[in-house]
């Protein structure tokens, strides 16, 4: 082999070296920093309480395949009241099972929006809380 293609092979190999270990941790640290948080400011109480059911709601809905591993994060991004009336079950520590019923006048419709790596958008899920007795959930 020559010198010349010898250089060029042994630059191209380094580039590659140190190129595919950047590129892996950026896919994962850009959305810590760029995605905003999971829940939008200025939700009232009992909106923080329907965004965090329908987070927990949509982890579930994802769980049982591989997108799990290609989701890095995932953002309440609308929250729409109506008429009807809800009923949710979050995870309480301080309730005695460990779970606490929350009753709302209000029916909600919920859009989480999923991201994978490099914060690129991967999919949006719809939730119907209070529609029937368990909600309904899509992907849009």
């Amino acid at each position: 082999m020559e010198p010349k293609t010898l250089r060029r092979f042994l630059l191209f190999f380094y580039l590659i070296l140190i190129l595919v270990p950047v590129l892996v941790v950026a896919a994962f640290v850009i959305p810590m920093f760029t995605s905003a948080p999971e829940k939008p400011p200025g939700l009232s109480k009992e909106e923080e309480f329907v965004a965090e059911f329908a987070l927990n709601q949509t982890r579930q809905f994802i769980g049982g395949s591989l997108e799990p591993t290609m989701v890095m994060r995932m953002r309440v991004i609308d929250i729409h009241k109506k008429p009807g009336k809800t009923n949710i079950y979050l995870p309480d520590s301080n309730a005695p099972d460990g779970i606490r019923e929350y009753t709302f006048q209000k029916a909600y419709t919920v859009k989480v929006k999923l991201y994978t790596f490099f914060g690129l958008s991967w999919s949006t899920i719809k939730l119907k809380l209070g529609e029937g007795e368990h909600g309904e959930i899509s992907r849009i």
